[in-house]
């Protein structure tokens, strides 16, 4: 992470545990990836890494047209249904009572691949498509800020 000076100033310190928690105090370690509560490292890195080379195979198979585009990024869409997850809540608690972590975090975006992949490869339904799965992406999104922000509904 890279962190200016007059951000290192404002906090008053170094740019290790002060920095992280002036900005736990400021609610960005979330959005940074820092060092989320419940989440691994690996969370902050499938937003950083994965998803950008998720996007350009999505914008190279927009382009380019061949079916082989939509595998690549089936294969990738994979990537983070890795458990990482140690937020015990309804949704995660058992699979980390079997793994110790859930890889349940990223499932709707799995879900959401491959709904749109489907659509993509048989050319049909393509609308439909797009609605189910930016209704999956309102709601995840919601989920996210009231559970990591406001701490509902647990």
């Amino acid at each position: 992470m890279v962190v200016s000076r007059a951000f290192l100033a404002a906090c008053g310190g170094s740019a290790s545990r002060r920095t992280v928690e002036c900005l736990r105090h400021l609610k960005l370690t979330d959005f940074f990836s820092i060092s989320a509560d419940g989440e691994k490292p690996v969370a902050g890195g499938d937003k950083v890494v994965w998803t950008p080379i998720i996007t350009a195979a999505c914008v190279a198979a927009f382009f380019n047209g061949k079916q082989a585009w939509l595998a690549v990024i089936a294969i990738l869409s994979f990537v983070p249904l890795v458990p990482h997850c140690v937020c015990y809540n309804v949704g995660n608690a058992w699979w980390i009572d079997r793994l110790g972590e859930s890889p349940l975090c990223y499932g709707w975006s799995f879900v959401v691949s491959m709904i749109a992949l489907g659509a993509l490869r048989k050319g049909k339904h393509l609308w439909i498509s797009i609605a189910v799965c930016c209704t999956i992406v309102a709601g995840a999104s919601a989920f996210f800020v009231t559970h990591h922000y406001f701490k509902f509904p647990w």
